[in-house]
C-alpha cells in the first residue's frame, strides 16, 4: 500500500512540475526566439527560415512535455492500482 501511494505521488508531482515547466519556460524560449526573426522594431521579418527552425523546436517540446505528461498518468495509474490490491 505504501508503495502504491508512493508512486502516485511520483506521478502528481511529475505531472505538476511539467505543467508548471511548460508554461513558465517554453513561452519564454519561444518568444525570445521568435524575436530574433524580425528586425530590432519587431514591424519586419528578417528571414523567414528562422520561424521554421523555431516552430520546429516547439514541436519537439511539446512532444517531450506530452511524454512526460503520459508517463506521470500511467504511474499515478500504476500506484493507484497497487495501492487498491493490498487493501
Amino acid at each position: 500500500m505504501k508503495i502504491g501511494i508512493t508512486i502516485m505521488i511520483i506521478g502528481v508531482l511529475l505531472l505538476i512540475g511539467t505543467m508548471i515547466h511548460l508554461t513558465k519556460n517554453l513561452e519564454t524560449e519561444t518568444h525570445e526566439e521568435l524575436g530574433k526573426c524580425y528586425d530590432r522594431y519587431g514591424s519586419e521579418l528578417i528571414d523567414q527560415e528562422c520561424i521554421v527552425k523555431v516552430c520546429d523546436n516547439c514541436e519537439e517540446g511539446l512532444f517531450l512535455y506530452g511524454s512526460l505528461g503520459v508517463l506521470s498518468f500511467i504511474l499515478i495509474i500504476v500506484g493507484n492500482i497497487l495501492m487498491r490490491s493490498f487493501i
